[in-house]
């Protein structure tokens, strides 16, 4: 995997002017590909991941001799994917202290999150990657009901993420995400409500609520076209996103 310079660099990229702005960087690594997933990654990679770290680093250089950043300050970080947590701790630490090195800062306790996959993470993982300095963990966990889970390919159990949740707290992750999607496959009004229930007895800081989409060229647009895709029906998604309305507003 190389890096290859851009002829302008950043020209293209929209100038919000002198303040804060993001980094998002995506880490392009999965354990497999989730068949309604349309963003780019590769199943596996090991060979392939040191080869990633340079190439993002190399990048992280030309934007700094670019002078693009002059008068900028990055005020969050956030590290998705993919599958971010497929790369060792190590790993990830060495990105944020590269990026807190090469990029000027807003200030010193910027908001730093990386998103994790409960396959891919224990408490080990979790807290060294609080120790290395991030700050907010971001946690794909789709659903709790485990048939929900296989349908979508997921490689993980709902046991698993609400382990991964629990470690996350005790890894000294105070601020966390959960990542939670309705109108999945087999999914039913009822079995969505048991997911968002079980979600904010976890106590997260924040839920982040998708409904499915079937994007072209994924496995769920092929299996759809073939007629054996099997959605829920607009009245339920209605239903479900207004089961999703009340049960956040009871829960403020």
């Amino acid at each position: 995997m190389t890096a290859e310079p851009l002829s302008t660099p950043y020209a293209d990229v929209a100038d919000s002017g002198e303040g804060g702005m993001g980094l998002y960087l995506h880490v392009p690594f999965c354990l497999r590909k989730c068949p309604y997933c349309s963003f780019f990654s590769v199943a596996g990679g090991n060979g392939r991941r040191s080869d990633y770290i340079r190439a993002v680093e190399g990048q992280v250089r030309r934007i700094i001799e670019s002078g693009w950043m002059e008068g900028r300050r990055l005020d969050t970080i956030f590290v998705g994917g993919g599958t971010p947590s497929l790369l060792a701790p190590e790993q990830l630490a060495g990105l944020l202290t590269y990026f807190r090195r090469h990029f000027p800062m807003a200030a010193e306790d910027v908001e730093t999150s990386v998103e994790v996959n409960p396959a891919t993470v224990g408490l080990a993982e979790q807290a060294r990657l609080r120790r290395a300095g991030y700050n907010r963990i971001s946690i794909g966990v789709q659903s709790l009901v485990d048939r929900e889970l296989r349908e979508i390919g997921r490689p993980h159990s709902a046991a698993e993420a609400i382990r991964t949740v629990h470690e996350a707290r005790e890894a000294g992750f105070a601020n966390l995400n959960m990542d939670l999607m309705y109108g999945l496959p087999g999914q039913t009004v009822a079995s969505w409500e048991q997911t968002l229930v079980a979600a904010m007895e976890l106590e997260p800081d924040h839920l982040a609520i998708y409904e499915l989409t079937i994007e072209e060229k994924t496995p769920f647009a092929r299996r759809r076209r073939q007629g054996n895709l099997r959605l829920p029906g607009e009245d339920e998604v209605m239903e479900m996103m207004a089961v999703t309305a009340a049960r956040t507003a009871q829960a403020g």
